[in-house]
C-alpha cells in the first residue's frame, strides 16, 4: 500500500510540472511582445522625428526658392505633396512610413509641421496573448521653422505717386471690396490709392521696408502698407479719414489715429473686428528658417 501511495504521488508531480510550464511559456511570450511592443513604439518615435525633420527642410527648401524667384515665400504656396514624399523616405529609412502629414499657420512658435508614422513591421500572430495581433507601433512628431525676420536696412522708401489727386470713387471702392472676396491682396490695395495720389510705402512692392517696425509686423511678411497724404489741398487727415472706412469695409485691419498712428495709415491683412483673415498667415517678406523638433 506504502509504495503505491508513493506512485500515485509521483504520479501528480508531471501534470503540475506541466502547467508550470505552459505558464512560464505564455508568460514568456506575453513579455517577449510587451518587449517588441517597446522596441517598435522606439522604432516609431525615431521615424516619426526623422519624417518631420525631413518635412520641415523640404518646406524650407520650398520657401527660400519662392524667395529667390518671385522675392517672397508664402506658406500658402508650399507642396504638401513634396513634403510628404521627403518624409515618407526618411520614415522608410527608419522602419516607417507616414500615415499623415498637417502643416499649421504661422504662429509665434514658427511655421509648423507634424507627421504622423506607423512602422512597417506589425507584431505577429503569437501576440494575441497581448491582443495586438497584427499591430503596427504609431508615433507623430512636429517640427517647426523657427522664423528671423531679416529687415532690409538702407532702402529708400518713397512710395508717392504722380497720379491725381482726388476722392475715390463709390464705384471704385464697391469694385475693389468685390474683388477682396475672394482673399485680400495688400499689393492691390496699394496700386489703387497711389492712383489717387496716395503715397503707399514699407512693403516691397512700393520701395522696401525699413527696421522700424515690431519683429512680427505684417510689413516684414509682405501684409501691410504705410499710407500718407501729404500733398491733398483738404489736409492729410481729412484726405486719410476718407479712405479708412472703406479700407476697413474691404476687410484690412487699419491703425488710425491712434498711438503711433496719427500721421500715416496702416492697413495688413490681419483683418479686424472679428472679420476673416482671408489672406491667412504664412507669408513671409525676406526671412532666415530654422527647423527644429517640437516636443
Amino acid at each position: 500500500m506504502g509504495r503505491g501511495a508513493r506512485h500515485d504521488e509521483g504520479g501528480q508531480v508531471l501534470p503540475v510540472l506541466l502547467v508550470l510550464f505552459v505558464g512560464l511559456a505564455a508568460t514568456a511570450v506575453a513579455l517577449f511582445q510587451m518587449g517588441k511592443m517597446t522596441s517598435l513604439a522606439s522604432e516609431a518615435t525615431s521615424a516619426a522625428d526623422a519624417a518631420a525633420l525631413a518635412a520641415a527642410n523640404d518646406i524650407k527648401a520650398q520657401l527660400q526658392a519662392q524667395v529667390a524667384t518671385i522675392g517672397y515665400a508664402d506658406a500658402n504656396l508650399v507642396s504638401l505633396s513634396r513634403a510628404r514624399s521627403e518624409a515618407d523616405e526618411w520614415a522608410r529609412r527608419n522602419g516607417g512610413r507616414v500615415t499623415d502629414l498637417r502643416m499649421g499657420g504661422f504662429s509665434a512658435k514658427g511655421l509648423e509641421v507634424t507627421v504622423e508614422v506607423e512602422t512597417l513591421e506589425a507584431l505577429g500572430s503569437d501576440a494575441d496573448s497581448v491582443d495586438s495581433v497584427g499591430s503596427p507601433a504609431i508615433s507623430d512628431a512636429t517640427a517647426a521653422l523657427r522664423v528671423s525676420f531679416l529687415v532690409p536696412k538702407g532702402i529708400p522708401n518713397l512710395g508717392v505717386s504722380s497720379a491725381r489727386f482726388g476722392s475715390i470713387p463709390g464705384s471704385d471702392w464697391k469694385e475693389f471690396k468685390e474683388r477682396m472676396a475672394g482673399g485680400l491682396d495688400i499689393v492691390a490695395l496699394g496700386r489703387l490709392l497711389q492712383s489717387y495720389g496716395y503715397a503707399v510705402g514699407e512693403h516691397p512692392a512700393f520701395g522696401g521696408v525699413d527696421p522700424v517696425h515690431s519683429e512680427n509686423s505684417w510689413h516684414y511678411r509682405n501684409g501691410a502698407i504705410d499710407v500718407n497724404a501729404d500733398h491733398f489741398s483738404q489736409g492729410e487727415m481729412a484726405a486719410i479719414d476718407e479712405i479708412a472706412g472703406h479700407i476697413r469695409a474691404a476687410g484690412f485691419n487699419v491703425l488710425w489715429r491712434t498711438t503711433d498712428h496719427w500721421d500715416h495709415l496702416h492697413a495688413d491683412i490681419g483683418a479686424a473686428g472679428g472679420a476673416v483673415d482671408r489672406a491667412g498667415p504664412g507669408m513671409f517678406g525676406p526671412a532666415a528658417f530654422e527647423v527644429e523638433l517640437v516636443e
